[in-house]
């Protein structure tokens, strides 16, 4: 499905291309947005790691991957403290720090 086939590209492009970091986290916050199931199966395709992964290539000189970024997180994050847990064990919190530093 779509959650696998993001992730996929992510893990193939974001950390070379900071477009597709940006494009890939802002399809997972979408995708992530209202539907549980949904991000149960982002998180078991390994989209926390991915879009870590993306914020820490790019997220610091980039603007827009440090917002799609941080909502990303957000929405897989939500009404799930194991999802919360797999966020902060893949360094998700130290990613929107990080992004925080650089652009707030």
């Amino acid at each position: 499905g779509a959650a696998a086939r993001v992730v996929a590209a992510m893990e193939a492009h974001a950390e070379r291309d900071a477009g597709v970091a940006k494009q890939g986290c802002w399809a997972i916050m979408n995708l992530a947005w209202g539907s549980d199931d949904i991000r149960a199966r982002l998180m078991d395709a390994g989209a926390a790691a991915r879009v870590v992964a993306a914020m820490e290539a790019h997220a610091e000189r980039d603007v827009k991957v440090a917002q799609s970024g941080c909502w990303a997180i957000r929405n897989l994050a939500w009404g799930s403290d194991d999802r919360c847990a797999r966020l902060m064990d893949a360094g998700a919190a130290a990613r929107v720090v990080a992004a925080m530093e650089a652009h707030a």
